[in-house]
């Protein structure tokens, strides 16, 4: 059974920092292989620097779904907007973060010009100047 780092809120990896109705997935971070909700949980609890996947690691199981509990590749998850296992939806403004777990290659950088939202609890999105 894969635990789940962090402040986590429910069974599906909601956290503190990110509980919307698609934020269901837990991610291992390359630098200790510990799933954790979210970046910010990452950070309050681990004293080590975080370590994104390389491009050549793609095909490592590192996305947790809180949904159906399965693991899935990066690529997969680069690759969808939803579980491809349950077909639970995943945050699709977590594509605007994803160098927070992985480097990406120039031509898959994101304009800064877009925005890098999160959900509140009310469903509307929210800029996160935290990233």
């Amino acid at each position: 059974m894969i635990h789940i780092h962090g402040q986590v809120i429910d069974e599906e990896t909601r956290c503190v920092h990110y509980d919307g109705p698609t934020d269901i997935i837990a991610i291992k971070f390359a630098c200790c292989g510990r799933y954790y909700p979210c970046i910010h949980c990452h950070e309050e609890s681990e004293s080590h620097r975080r370590r994104t996947w390389a491009t050549n690691e793609r095909d490592e199981r590192a996305i947790y779904c809180g949904a159906c509990k399965s693991e899935h590749t990066i690529q997969t998850y680069m690759n969808h907007t939803h579980c491809p296992r349950c077909s639970s939806l995943w945050n699709e403004n977590c594509k605007y973060h994803h160098t927070i777990i992985l480097r990406r290659t120039i031509r898959e950088s994101h304009s800064k010009r877009q925005p890098c939202c999160r959900s509140s609890k009310n469903g509307k999105a929210v800029r996160d100047k935290r990233i």
